[in-house]
């Protein structure tokens, strides 16, 4: 394979005829690269001789200082000076109003690195400093003999000018899905193993898409035994890992870049790959248990929940997301998934970021971030601190039909502290907090609120009233449920159920028997394993109840032999066919991770957060899929706890008591 620079200069990425950029002298800071994004430093090589550190980050300024841009519409080109490995970088900068009849020219995504480690170069023959990843990345993709025309944020976009910044966000969406290539900058390839990982992952496509292909459905294709058609030594395989590691797959920013891009390749170090390759290979390692078993373990889960939650949801028409078998089955499929802005912020929860404001501002570009009439969300505006920014955008959520029923579901308190937090009233999400899952989603059957609107006011002083029924209380709450304690294997286990040779399901249930004191232990143990699968929220009526208790005996029945418990005189027995059972009811428990199950004071189970106590209270808000949990304060007013699941109220059950005259609407107001 040619070298990719090469490729890039005969693909047209030269420099051109439009007016440049003025540059004057004047004092600016090295620190100033820091601004849209940075990340944890990548493993890097020796740079090459003619760069040297910056010393801005000992007090000595740069002297570049970009001139304003001519309007909003306009940004600057990067047009990188030839040269070889031991020449200095230089550039200059041109305006140019990106769209597809522009030249063409390359945008780099990449991870800025540590802020502090910065190198200079030669811009519009003054010098400027740009971290070190960034170097790395330009130097990778330049010409020995023709300029490159080359999109690049650090240097494209003034960092010092928040104005400026808060602009040209707007316009990263346009940037990104005009460019002719999107290059993706991994980093060095410090161990040598990039060529043998990209082999690894278009082999395996290769067999994989054509099996797709062949048989036409992903569970059509023939479980693979021995020997494997497919690479099955794990050294090669740890190199795939390795790349899934790298920080790039972890930052909010590139999810655009790469997601908008027409074309898109993968550079690490000497060595390249089409992203959608590794796209393709993530989504097989997840849907595959037969592959994920030969791999092992990759990594690939964020980029599979990356790429259907955030990338199946731009609207470019000429993109890589249709160029593989796996990957246009999986746009197939998306078409039917409703989808809204909120869950676009959902899917970036744990990504990071080194300004949180950067949670709304890096998916602005999307397409879901619109009113139905077209009008944006929210201007990003980096003037304004954390607080307002998502004060801002629950407030614009809440003017959006079809995303404000869903608001106060991502809604996620972390501690008790979080709950009287002055800075953010408790109903305001925080994006920048890492959030699994939410109970509500707007692909489920949930309507406890039924069809109205969802149509609070939101008061000056930031809290928020509503209409809602207050219909119960909780009494009494369990344990708190953490994923690692539902899982199959003990040594996954908290050293308590270890010990005792019991798994934690049964802890659980006998915990909440003894708490309930039902009539009906039956009745009630129905109840109790229909809440911790939340009634099957994407599969409404499709799971009889004996199937359910015959899932949820065999999950038991399951972990019991796994701890050798005393338990095990249960008798059960999985028949065949039933194998998938202890699978199924493990999958859903998984969704139960930091929430209680609560026993309220009518009789009612349900998962709760694992910030509720006894005595708050359960409500219904029209138009709002599922109940909240409310702590009443001694003003009349309520700090709001978050969503939840009760058993018997999630299908409009509590509105019916309502009309039959049983309950009362009254104003709720959350502070």
């Amino acid at each position: 394979m040619q070298p990719a620079n090469k490729r890039f200069a005969q693909q047209g990425f030269r420099d051109g005829a439009l007016f440049r950029a003025n540059s004057k002298s004047s004092p600016q800071s090295a620190a100033g690269v820091a601004g849209l994004r940075s990340g944890m430093p990548s493993a890097s090589a020796p740079m090459a001789p003619a760069l040297t550190e910056a010393p801005g980050t000992r007090g000595i300024p740069d002297i570049y200082e970009h001139h304003p841009l001519p309007n909003k519409f306009h940004t600057r080109m990067v047009i990188l000076h030839p040269g070889t490995g031991q020449d200095e970088l230089s550039c200059h900068l041109v305006v140019a109003r990106p769209s597809p009849k522009t030249q063409k020219y390359i945008a780099l995504s990449y991870v800025w690195g540590n802020p502090r480690k910065v190198v200079k170069m030669t811009c519009d023959g003054q010098p400027i400093s740009i971290t070190a990843n960034l170097a790395d990345a330009l130097l990778a993709l330049r010409h020995p003999q023709h300029s490159q025309r080359i999109w690049a944020d650090a240097i494209s976009i003034n960092q010092a000018d928040e104005a400026e910044k808060s602009q040209q966000v707007k316009r990263m969406g346009v940037v990104y899905s005009t460019a002719e290539h999107v290059v993706i900058w991994v980093g060095h390839d410090v161990d040598l193993i990039a060529e043998d990982c990209f082999a690894v992952i278009r082999d395996t496509n290769h067999y994989l898409g054509g099996e797709l292909t062949r048989c036409g459905d992903t569970t059509d294709i023939p479980t693979l035994v021995r020997p494997y058609p497919i690479i099955s030594d794990r050294k090669r395989w740890d190199k795939v890992r390795q790349l899934l590691a790298q920080p790039w797959f972890r930052r909010v920013w590139v999810i655009q870049e790469a997601g908008l891009a027409r074309s898109c390749t993968m550079r690490w170090g000497e060595h390249e790959i089409e992203f959608a390759h590794v796209v393709e290979l993530a989504l097989w390692h997840v849907l595959r248990e037969d592959f994920a078993e030969v791999a092992g373990p990759l990594n690939a889960l964020r980029l599979t929940d990356v790429f259907r939650d955030i990338h199946l949801n731009y609207d470019n028409k000429e993109t890589w997301r249709t160029s593989l078998p796996l990957l246009r089955a999986e746009v197939g499929l998306s078409s039917n998934k409703p989808q809204i802005f909120l869950d676009i912020l959902l899917a970036a929860s744990g990504l990071l970021a080194s300004d949180p404001r950067d949670y709304i501002f890096a998916f602005l570009s999307n397409s879901h971030a619109l009113y139905p009439e077209g009008k944006l969300l929210l201007d990003p505006d980096y003037s304004k601190d954390l607080s307002d920014i998502f004060y801002e955008t629950a407030c614009a959520v809440l003017r959006h039909p079809k995303e404000a029923p869903f608001l106060l579901s991502r809604v996620k308190h972390l501690s008790d502290e979080s709950l009287t937090d002055h800075k953010f009233p408790s109903w305001l999400p925080r994006w920048d907090k890492v959030i699994d899952f939410t109970i509500s989603r707007p692909k489920f059957w949930y309507s406890a609120g039924g069809s109205e609107d969802f149509a609070p006011v939101v008061h000056l002083d930031r809290s928020l009233s509503t209409r809602g029924v207050i219909f119960d209380k909780i009494v009494y709450t369990s344990r708190n449920i953490t994923r690692n304690n539902v899982l199959k294997d003990p040594a996954d286990w908290d050293e308590e159920f270890r010990t005792a040779r019991k798994p934690f399901i049964d802890v659980l249930w006998e915990e909440t028997l003894v708490a309930a004191k039902p009539v009906s232990v039956s009745a009630f143990e129905s109840d109790f394993a229909w809440t911790l699968v939340r009634g099957y929220p994407a599969t409404p009526g499709k799971i009889s109840e004996a199937q359910q208790m015959d899932e949820f005996a065999a999950y038991r029945h399951l972990v019991r032999q796994a701890c050798g418990s005393d338990a095990l005189k249960d008798n059960f027995e999985v028949g065949p066919g039933d194998a998938r059972f202890p699978r199924n009811f493990l999958h859903r428990l998984n969704y139960c991770d930091k929430l209680r199950v609560a026993f309220t004071n009518s009789g009612r189970l349900g998962l709760v957060p694992h910030v509720s106590h006894p005595d708050d209270i359960c409500c219904i808000m029209p138009g709002v899929p599922v109940p909240m949990i409310l702590r009443p304060r001694k003003d009349g007013m309520f700090t709001f706890v978050g969503e939840s699941y009760v058993q018997g109220a999630m299908a409009g059950e509590v509105l019916q008591d309502v009309a039959r005259g049983k309950l009362r609407m009254e104003t709720i107001t959350l502070l």
